[in-house]
């Protein structure tokens, strides 16, 4: 197995619990050779209280270095308090419709930049794997899904903070780069 050189969360914080929206709490790791492998996923409809626990929980399993967080629902009372807590935040806010923002990571997928687990190993793949193939992103199922996924790969193949500058994009930098620059 590989070993993982820094590993954070990608949360999306739904504002329902019971019904609607899942909040998604995704793990992404770094391998020396620049891969992002996302290496766990826990998605549920859970109250706030349960939302931040098992947040907080995620951090110490995987010993991350940092939460990253849309800003937007429950997710900018998530940040707020897990900072309170003193844990490292990033927080994100989502540009555009989710079906652009999504594309640079089937891209990155596509070339291999963010391998899943094998099935055996985490159950929550192969729902995960049938409900990314029917993505649109107009109310979807699994638009929290891809949000965590498009956090948690943009902060593992571009760092933290804002995208490159259409300068650093278009110097020599690859497909991702490009796609990751126009969508955000």
């Amino acid at each position: 197995a590989k070993i993982c050189t820094d590993r954070w969360l990608s949360v999306d914080a739904a504002a329902t619990a019971g019904g609607g929206d899942h909040s998604v709490i995704a793990t992404f790791g770094q391998w020396t050779e620049g891969r992002t492998p996302k290496l766990w996923q826990r998605r549920g409809q859970w109250a706030y209280p349960d939302l931040l626990q098992n947040v907080k929980d995620e951090f110490i399993r995987w010993n991350c270095s940092v939460v990253v967080v849309e800003g937007a629902s429950n997710g900018r009372a998530l940040a707020d308090d897990l900072k309170h807590l003193g844990l490292p935040v990033e927080r994100v806010n989502a540009v555009g419709k989710k079906f652009v923002r999504a594309r640079p990571t089937f891209t990155a997928r596509r070339q291999g930049l963010v391998p899943l687990p094998e099935a055996q190993h985490a159950p929550w793949v192969p729902g995960y794997v049938d409900r990314m193939i029917i993505l649109v992103g107009a109310g979807d199922e699994v638009d929290d899904e891809s949000d965590a996924d498009v956090y948690g790969i943009k902060h593992g193949l571009m760092g933290e903070g804002s995208a490159p500058s259409r300068e650093d994009a278009l110097d020599g930098a690859d497909e991702v780069a490009r796609l990751l620059d126009q969508a955000w």
